[in-house]
């Protein structure tokens, strides 16, 4: 009972007003993807190039918006299978930490920390494939579990597969394939079934997770050695999680120093461990987003974890052991909780949230025959106005020689959308042609050295600005070459 309620209610938050907020940049490529899928039977993009990353995720969100419709404007349908895998990994949570702890109680705390978590809840209702990762990810370990303790090939297959469709839902997966090994080598040797190592299935287990380990060190982990980010890897999670992050952390080490449990130990720390290290000190650039992959599995270490280190006290007696249990997970929800629907979450730092939405509402309601669109952000201005325009190129991560990788035939590589070379040639349009400009708070420091070109000319003048309530990001639209212009209010 306790469980559907906790299901329900963070369903609801998940799903409540999902239409509301903008778009932001990395949910228009999946909007792009998915169009492209309904277009051709596959996300063959406006390029020419096909999108061959998160491939379940964007045939779902295709199958959305095939099924529901689609409105920029209120883009619910695109955020609808996250949303439902946000709410269905609340379930599995459960099932994962009653496995690994035996105790209902155990899942019941750790599925109420999922229910509630600001940043589950904010990321389930983003069209990214997050949440499903998670879901799948989850169920696979549930069943790695399984098979580990009796070898049945159905659970060793669910594994495999569970684990397929997390990747197919999100690369970032393929940071859990150490675990994988090291918890079926601990376990051989924690069982002294050395032999199992030679098995059959055994053998077949490490060349499947041997061709995804081979693809993440040879193509997604930079050159051996640590990231310049770490420090800010590790500050993220300690300033924004610091009671779960310091908990999960004091937990995992403490349950080593007793007798009970110990395999249940070392699976929850063979899990939590590699991943987040791989994250932290390999990650080649900054998307705090990417330990979200990792963050169930805190609050596992963290909940199930604790539990685990109270039993262990047998001179507590269960009544006063599940209250206290009980009276400190409260205390670590309240610092990572919310309970009261909200329409917009505000997701952290490395994932901007301008108000694309009223900014492009507002070309829309002004643009005129023969305007042209210039942004940073081609496949938004596709999804929202049906024009590619041109392309202001920019790198995401603030590398300018990865311009190069998303440049197709002098393209972007997202919809085909003709690049804008340089800043004279920005010029040239500007001083030639008529349209608007978008422009954000990312992409105004990404574009600084031709920012005064745009603001500089007389024939560009600003006609619509709005600023994220607490936030620095900030949606501007620029006219250029435009007459009686009304600036919308919205």
């Amino acid at each position: 009972m306790l469980l559907a309620v906790m299901v329900f209610w963070g369903g609801f938050l998940r799903f409540y007003q999902l239409g509301q907020q903008s778009l932001w940049i990395d949910e228009g490529y999946t909007i792009n993807a998915a169009q492209a899928i309904l277009d051709h039977g596959y996300p063959l993009l406006g390029s020419g190039a096909s999108y061959n990353t998160h491939t379940f995720h964007n045939y779902i969100t295709a199958l959305s918006m095939k099924l529901f419709g689609f409105d920029p404007q209120s883009p619910w349908s695109a955020r609808l299978p996250a949303a439902l895998f946000g709410a269905l990994s609340i379930l599995a949570i459960y099932y994962f930490v009653k496995k690994i702890s035996r105790s209902s109680l155990a899942g019941l705390a750790t599925s109420f920390l999922m229910a509630f978590s600001y940043w589950e809840i904010a990321w389930s209702r983003q069209a990214r494939g997050y949440t499903d990762m998670q879901f799948f990810i989850l169920l696979s370990f549930i069943f790695f579990f399984e098979w580990l303790e009796n070898k049945k090939v159905r659970d060793g297959l669910l594994t495999l597969a569970f684990f397929g469709l997390s990747y197919l839902s999100h690369g970032i997966a393929l940071i859990f394939v150490p675990s994988f090994c090291l918890i079926f080598l601990a376990h051989s040797i924690w069982s002294g079934k050395i032999k199992e190592l030679i098995s059959p299935i055994a053998i077949i287990f490490f060349i499947i997770l041997g061709g995804f380990a081979a693809w993440l060190i040879l193509y997604v982990l930079p050159p051996i050695s640590v990231s310049p980010y770490a420090k800010k890897y590790i500050s993220f999670l300690f300033d924004n999680f610091h009671y779960l992050s310091i908990l999960a952390l004091t937990i995992l080490v403490g349950l080593f120093w007793g007798k009970k449990n110990r395999w249940e130990t070392i699976y929850l720390a063979g899990v939590v461990m590699p991943s987040t290290a791989i994250i932290i000190f390999f990650a080649r650039v900054i998307q705090m987003r990417y330990l979200l992959s990792v963050f169930p599995f805190l609050l596992v270490a963290a909940s199930a974890g604790l539990y685990l280190l109270i039993v262990k006290e047998d001179y507590i007696k269960p009544i006063y052991r599940d209250i206290i249990y009980i009276i400190v997970i409260g205390a670590l929800a309240s610092t990572v909780a919310t309970f009261i629907p909200q329409s917009t979450y505000k997701l952290e730092i490395g994932s901007p949230q301008p108000n694309f939405k009223n900014g492009y509402r507002a070309i829309g309601e002004l643009r005129k025959e023969g305007d042209i669109i210039l942004s940073p952000y081609a496949h938004l201005s596709k999804i929202y106005l049906g024009d590619r325009g041109l392309w202001l190129p920019i790198s995401l991560t603030g590398r300018k020689s990865e311009i190069a990788t998303y440049t197709i035939n002098g393209g972007d590589y997202y919809t085909g959308a003709p690049i804008i070379p340089d800043a004279e040639s920005l010029k040239h349009i500007l001083d030639t042609n008529h349209g608007y400009i978008v422009m954000d708070s990312m992409a105004k420091i990404r574009l600084r050295d031709w920012l005064p070109t745009i603001i500089e000319n007389p024939r560009v003048v600003i006609v619509y600005y709005e600023e994220n309530n607490n936030s620095r990001d900030f949606i501007a639209v620029y006219g250029f070459g435009v007459e009686n212009v009304s600036i919308p209010n919205y």
